[in-house]
């Protein structure tokens, strides 16, 4: 191993196409998030909630939209403690990459559990 260098990476769109998790491998979970922030938002609001939770992270969705704290523990909470069956793939270059002797850093936002489970691949 050459100990001198450190290759960096960021995961979603670098490893992996981010696009290819799909809604179905969070279903639930994005599910039981609507129905816990309906009482609070509308029907407007939740919709471009929703759609901000496939464009940015979360710590920015809920500084955005307000989410109160108990909200943002519960998904954060849920995300964390759902167990994933991803059917994604790295990009077919990853392998060149994977195979390079030498140390290797991610760094990305978001869910720690989740992430490790991405980088698996």
């Amino acid at each position: 191993m050459n100990n001198n260098y450190l290759l960096i990476f960021d995961l979603d769109d670098t490893i992996f196409e981010t696009k290819s998790i799909g809604k179905h491998h969070v279903a639930s979970i994005l599910d039981n998030f609507k129905v816990s922030i309906s009482p609070i938002f509308k029907t407007q609001e939740i919709t471009l909630i929703m759609s901000d939770l496939w464009k940015y992270p979360f710590d920015y969705v809920s500084k955005k939209h307000s989410l109160n704290d108990s909200v943002r523990k519960q998904f954060s909470n849920s995300i964390n403690s759902t167990e994933y069956n991803l059917d994604i793939e790295a990009f077919k270059d990853f392998e060149l990459v994977r195979n390079i002797d030498t140390r290797k850093a991610l760094v990305t936002t978001g869910f720690k559990n989740f992430n490790l489970l991405k980088f698996q691949l």
